[in-house]
């Protein structure tokens, strides 16, 4: 898992590229934008959130009333290379906000 302090680090590094990316992107309009944020393969940047719930079934005693909570963190960082293409970073970061805990009694 990952520690607090690293994930604020990758928030704030992923922030400045975004800041970076985007100042050409200033003078779209809104229909534009909202054009281009639909393409997948778009030259905007865009940080998405997603929450996850899963509810756990099963027969093992007391596993079918857990249930856990993960936000995943996947922003799309679009860089454009000298010949016109662009390479596109788009990582997924899964912050687990509550799991199950498998307690094994011996």
């Amino acid at each position: 898992m990952l520690k607090f302090s690293t994930v604020v680090r990758v928030l704030t590094l992923i922030t400045a590229a975004l800041a970076f990316c985007s100042s050409a992107q200033a003078q779209s309009s809104a229909e534009e934008t909202a054009r281009e944020l639909a393409n997948p393969n778009t030259a905007l940047a865009s940080l998405t959130f997603k929450n996850i719930y899963t509810a756990y079934t099963g027969n093992l005693p007391g596993a079918d009333g857990e249930s856990g909570f993960t936000t995943l963190f996947q922003p799309s960082l679009p860089f454009p290379l000298e010949n016109g293409a662009k390479i596109i970073f788009r990582p997924a970061v899964p912050i687990i906000i509550d799991a199950p805990v498998l307690m094994v009694r011996g």
